[in-house]
């Protein structure tokens, strides 16, 4: 489980994001990342998400905005996903950026168990802005 303690500013500035982005930059596909957005966009509303889930699908779509050259600062993703972004512009396409909107929209909504660590946290609303600041960067 993910834990808000565990957290950093950016949104793969945690364990479970960062183990996903070193896979990713080892072999990652756009297939991996619409693996990693679907299990988020398509959980049902009255089923729980998993905060690993939500975390895998956050760090999936930083690779879209990335893919979409729309990365928040270079600084924000390991090299190698960067890099892999860089080559692979289809996967900031406008249809791969809605699927990442849905998938975040599902995160920060009700049944969701990463939001509500941060709810209970207290700091529910500085990950709202990070969260914000990536679905802008997603449009």
């Amino acid at each position: 489980m993910v834990g808000v303690e565990s957290w950093g500013g950016s949104v793969v500035e945690n364990e479970t994001a960062t183990r996903w982005c070193e896979e990713f930059a080892a072999d990652g596909t756009l297939s991996g990342i619409r693996d990693a957005l679907n299990v988020a966009a398509g959980r049902p509303d009255d089923e729980d998400l998993d905060a690993d889930e939500a975390a895998r699908a956050l760090a999936a779509a930083e690779v879209v905005a990335a893919a979409a050259a729309r990365v928040e600062t270079p600084e924000a993703l390991p090299a190698g996903v960067l890099s892999w972004a860089s080559k692979h512009p289809e996967a900031g396409e406008p249809e791969v950026r809605a699927l990442a909107r849905s998938a975040i929209h599902r995160i920060v909504g009700e049944r969701s168990e990463l939001a509500d660590e941060w709810s209970s946290a207290g700091e529910r609303r500085g990950w709202q802005v990070t969260i914000d600041g990536l679905l802008d960067r997603l449009t």
